[in-house]
């Protein structure tokens, strides 16, 4: 950390003194300065350029699990959380997915509940909801309640639900 604000500011500065305010010694600076990169550093450039790669690929749009799964099938040994790290560290990120809204709603929650069926006696059955509610109130498969065919009401238990 100290020698990376040593080379930042060299043209600014005598090297020597910086050192000696930074209390290094410039010998050790010198060494750190000619020093070619690690192991790891020369594998996670290469890795980085491979991850810039994937996520060109994908448009821009994958994040760090993804572009880690495509690494992995891929053949490259690596974890997630050093492609997590590689590319927050390069300022690389997925868009984050819309959540899906249902077209149908009972008014509770974000459920689908798909009345099909108006029966003669005016009861209504009831297929394919997920709302646990609904399922609850009309019996899992068939609800006895009032369904008035003006505005698509259905009263169950005392309650009202809006049926769209």
């Amino acid at each position: 950390m100290k020698y990376r604000m040593i080379q930042r500011c060299r043209n600014a500065f005598p090297i020597r003194m910086m050192c000696r305010c930074l209390r290094v010694s410039p010998s050790g600076y010198y060494g750190w300065a000619t020093r070619p990169p690690s192991g790891r550093a020369q594998e996670n450039a290469r890795l980085l350029v491979r991850i810039h790669q994937l996520h060109a690929e994908h448009d821009g749009v994958v994040g760090s699990p993804r572009i880690w799964e495509d690494l992995r099938y891929a053949g490259e040994r690596c974890g997630r959380h050093r492609v997590a790290r590689l590319m927050r560290r390069a300022g690389l990120q997925g868009v984050p997915q819309r959540r899906q809204h249902c077209a149908r709603s009972c008014g509770i929650g974000n459920s689908t509940c798909s009345l099909t069926t108006l029966l003669a006696d005016g009861s209504v059955t009831i297929e394919g909801s997920d709302c646990l509610l609904c399922r609850r109130k009309a019996g899992r498969t068939r609800a006895s309640g009032l369904v008035s065919t003006g505005d698509y009401s259905m009263i169950f238990g005392g309650q009202r639900f809006a049926i769209w």
